[in-house]
């Protein structure tokens, strides 16, 4: 036997145990409305609290769940306990709407819409309070995929593009599929303050968005002069370690009400950015937008 292969058979045995004794856990990074600076949304992420390994990120173990299939049965935990503490923070009074990845193998699973549903139900939360990410490449039939997000988005709950730009759909996809939200790419982030061409591709992505009346969440923002950049582009949210890393549970409440009582100076050219104009429209109704985008995408 390999070491390779060796290796994924432990994490075959160690996540079938993860999931039976509980050694899984979620942490939040929050994600902040850059007029405001209050709290929009935390972005749940997973981690593994291996028993002899440590805290494993999940870059250590989501790739063999994914390709054993295992990756549908720890999805629908993280879905379900991520939901489970959006409501009681809610109740608790901070009413924060929780972003939830949601893996290729998953998005295509028979019993997805069933799973939401049921989650959102049992938790009693609001499904507007929830969002569901995911990327470009799973949109690679575009027949399915809308019939898809059509369903998700009937429940209620959100939907957005992560890592947007580093895949290769069409733009022109944007216009067919109903979506909330674009969350820009942190390579793009990281580039913006350094290479004119990527500010502009920043600056593009989220005029683009705001025509399509989509919110736009910026990732991986690091400085101050990141973040000044994506106020003058009007971008809408900010998600990175400039403000937080992702948090266990506990130490995200004690944050987002610690921020509370944040002036709004602590956002990069907040001071003064209730007086900016914002070019982003007033949302309009679920189904006029989703009509609008299958009508600009029927004359693309």
């Amino acid at each position: 036997m390999t070491p390779t292969l060796g290796r994924h058979l432990e994490l075959c045995r160690g996540l079938i145990e993860a999931l039976q004794h509980e050694q899984l856990v979620l942490h939040y990074q929050p994600v902040l409305d850059l007029r405001s600076g209050d709290v929009a949304a935390v972005e749940a992420l997973i981690r593994w609290q291996h028993p002899e390994h440590g805290l494993l990120p999940p870059l250590d173990f989501i790739p063999t769940a994914e390709t054993t299939g295992q990756i549908v049965e720890v999805g629908e935990w993280a879905l379900v306990q991520a939901c489970r503490q959006a409501q009681a923070w809610r109740q608790d009074g901070l009413p924060v709407r929780i972003a939830v990845n949601l893996s290729a193998r998953q998005f295509s699973a028979p019993d997805l819409i069933g799973s939401v549903e049921r989650t959102l139900r049992d938790t009693n939360m609001p499904p507007g309070m929830l969002e569901l990410e995911l990327t470009e490449s799973m949109f690679a039939d575009p027949t399915t995929s809308t019939v898809i997000l059509e369903c998700l988005r009937s429940l209620g709950v959100r939907v957005a593009i992560d890592d947007f730009g580093t895949g290769f759909s069409s733009l022109s996809y944007l216009t067919r599929f109903p979506l909330d939200t674009i969350k820009i790419d942190r390579s793009f982030v990281a580039e913006a303050t350094r290479r004119k061409h990527a500010a502009t591709v920043v600056g593009f992505v989220v005029a683009m968005a705001h025509e399509l009346e989509l919110q736009v969440v910026a990732e991986g923002v690091e400085s101050e002069d990141q973040e000044r950049l994506l106020v003058s582009h009007n971008c809408d949210l900010s998600q990175g370690f400039l403000h937080s890393p992702p948090l266990t549970a506990p130490e995200c409440e004690r944050w987002m009400r610690q921020r509370i009582s944040r002036p709004l100076t602590s956002i990069p050219g907040g001071a003064d950015v209730e007086d900016r104009p914002v070019a982003r429209k007033q949302p309009q109704p679920r189904s006029n937008r989703s009509h609008r985008r299958r009508a600009a995408g029927a004359r693309a």
